[in-house]
């Protein structure tokens, strides 16, 4: 009867190879983001690594794979032997699959996927798109390793387990099945004692690389899959509840809240002016305006703008972007996004603090209306209007049809033709452009726009799309001009977050262009140096427009003396970063203030000083929200 055993032995010493071989595919892949790792670092984030895939592998295949293991001796067994294990074949595919997807994404952001696997998911249509056609040789390569595993599973793990004859007394066998059964929850739990393994067991491989080599990503993204459905996010817990109240008294934020303010100069009075937003979809500040400019527009009218050098995205999906600009209330990884449970709190909604002083709000989309729910979110933030794909009449020929995210010039032209005819010219009015013709996969807007081959899904197609949108933008500028509501605007443009950035510098995973453009020139044309961020959009907006009434907002206005920031907050996964010009630190919200921070600070005492003081906010916000607190004191 111990010959049972053998069946899951076999099963999990198949699995383990294939996920190690994908493990591998991260290393090469990413080689200037791991390249730095000794050979011992290496060692052990691959061991680490065993026991996540073994974690995963007992989870996905215990329920198919306990037929097999019935001591049950009848001329059926081996067929249903077969079945079983071709049904725990099929188990462990999808989480191959699933992390040969994250193996595809961890370049995006250099980390695993979390709960964007929900937010990706709502958009399936634009994941086929992807997987086949800007990815259709990865696709194609997947599917036949994927034959190939199949072929392998027949003879190394099928047929001997089929034609194994079972001998001994039925106790023997039930008592062998309760083994084994044991044997693969121990697995699945990956620790004997204690809370099963979670994604920060990662780090027993040393730091955030050895970790992010050491992590299953099917195992990373099913488990914050699972949180995030169950709502399962742990709250911030980096000092005691005693720790946090001396904290708060040292920083006097029980007495007066740092994030709640009127963000106007004394004596400012509120000016009725028109705001024009726009976020645009993966826009990298080294495309735009660092070394490697790739459009002609933008760069042009920045030269009349305000410029923000050190502009960061809170952090790595669009869905971030919008919350922090439209919202300013932090994204942390014990929170849900807006349209994922976010918007049922009490906060700051920036069009509908504009509808209190006779504002018309307007918001616009080049992807489906339903994308990341942003009609509904359109909805809960104030707006009276909201338009996307499906609204979107297409006017310029295009060599390819519409792609999943949309056409950014005929979205802008939408956007002109709404505001010059439709809305109500005798009241100020907000409108929110979010573009996304600059997404994967990038769909050719026309040889006009080439500035290199276009191959869907590579850096040289983003950067055909991006000249392509930085030429739409320039035709709405252009078009606008001609408006009598041109001159009394303020044009907003910024991106959501980054793309194809460089592993090396944390900064560049968050850095984003960022300038304020007035046609009349009261926002002096320069150049900032400080750092800044999505959260600083809505305060700034407010000192803008002389909105003279406490605001909750967890960034500051860029126009006030002494409210700019001396660094910013941003979040990859559970790694939540503060940017500053002392230095960067990153820490985990999952870590419980066991580790001290990573990074590299100018000063010691001051990088300590700065560890303790953002925790201290971090976790007295999030349990504000916990607590639908968020707004407690606004009037």
């Amino acid at each position: 009867m111990l010959t049972l055993l053998l069946v899951p032995l076999r099963v999990m010493l198949f699995s383990l190879v294939a996920f190690t071989l994908i493990r591998a595919g991260y290393h090469l892949s990413y080689g200037e983001y791991f390249g730095e790792l000794t050979g011992s670092e290496l060692l052990r984030a691959y061991a680490v690594g065993l026991r996540f895939d073994a974690s995963i592998t007992a989870y996905g295949s215990i329920l198919f794979l306990l037929p097999a293991l019935l001591p049950i001796q009848a001329t059926w067994r081996p067929m249903l032997v077969r079945t079983s294990l071709w049904l725990t074949f099929a188990a462990l595919v999808l989480l191959w699959g699933v992390n040969i997807g994250d193996l595809m994404y961890f370049g995006e952001v250099y980390r695993h996927a979390g709960r964007e696997v929900l937010l990706m998911a709502q958009d399936y249509p634009l994941l086929f798109e992807v997987a086949f056609h800007s990815r259709l040789g990865i696709t194609l390569a997947g599917l036949a390793a994927f034959g190939v595993a199949g072929v392998l599973w027949h003879f190394l793990v099928v047929a001997p387990s089929a034609r194994a004859s079972l001998k001994g007394h039925w106790a023997a066998g039930t008592a062998t099945l309760l083994l084994a059964i044991f044997l693969l929850f121990l697995a699945g739990r990956g620790v004997i004692r204690g809370m099963p393994m979670s994604t920060i067991d990662a780090f027993s491989a040393g730091g955030e690389k050895p970790a992010a080599l050491a992590l299953n990503g099917a195992f990373a993204a099913l488990q914050n899959a699972r949180k995030a459905l169950k709502q399962e996010r742990e709250p911030l817990h980096f000092f005691s509840a005693s720790e946090l109240d001396a904290r708060l008294k040292d920083y006097d934020w029980h007495v007066q809240d740092p994030m709640l303010r009127s963000w106007t100069a004394p004596g400012q009075t509120h000016t009725p002016r028109n705001v024009v937003l726009v976020l645009l979809e993966s826009w990298s500040y080294r495309h735009n305006t660092g070394t490697e400019v790739s459009t002609a527009c933008t760069p042009s009218m920045m030269r009349k703008s305000r410029v923000w050098e050190n502009f960061h995205a809170a952090g790595q999906r669009s869905i971030e972007g919008v919350q922090a600009v439209l919202t300013s209330v932090p994204v942390l990884p014990s929170q849900p996004p807006i349209g994922w449970g976010l918007e049922q709190n009490r906060m700051t909604r920036l069009a509908h603090v504009l509808k209190r002083y006779d504002y018309d709000s307007f918001m616009f989309q080049t992807s489906n209306r339903r994308s990341y729910y942003m009609e509904s979110i359109a909805d809960q933030l104030g707006f009276q209007a909201f338009f996307g794909k499906e609204d979107t009449p297409i006017i310029k020929q295009y060599p390819s049809d519409v792609p999943m995210t949309g056409w950014d010039y005929d979205g802008l032209m939408l956007m002109a033709d709404y505001l010059e005819h439709k809305r109500n010219p005798d009241k100020p009015f907000f409108a929110f452009f979010f573009s996304g013709t600059t997404h994967e996969p990038y769909a050719d807007p026309g040889k006009e726009f080439h500035i290199r081959p276009h191959e869907p899904g590579s850096v040289d197609a983003y950067l055909n799309t991006l000249r392509y949108s930085d030429w739409a933008i320039g035709e709405f500028m252009q078009r606008a001009a001609q408006q009598p509501w041109y001159q009394d605007t303020i044009f907003l443009f910024l991106s959501d977050h980054t793309i194809h950035n460089q592993p090396g510098d944390p900064a560049s995973l968050f850095r984003v262009p960022f300038f304020i453009y007035t046609p009349d020139g009261s926002v002096s044309p320069g150049r900032e140096t400080g750092f800044a961020s999505q959260y600083d959009v809505l305060p700034t907006l407010m000192t803008l427009l002389g909105i003279d009434r406490p605001i909750a907002s967890f960034g500051r206005s860029l126009l006030l003396e002494g409210t700019q920031p001396d660094g910013v907050v941003a979040q990859r996964g559970s790694v939540i970063s503060w940017l500053s010009p002392h230095g960067t630190l990153s820490f985990s919200a999952n870590d419980n203030n066991r580790r001290p921070a990573t990074g590299i600070y100018t000063d010691e005492s001051r990088r300590q000083e700065r560890e303790t003081q953002l925790k201290t906010l971090l976790q007295w916000v999030d349990q504000r929200l916990n607590s639908n607190l968020w707004l407690a004191g606004e009037e």
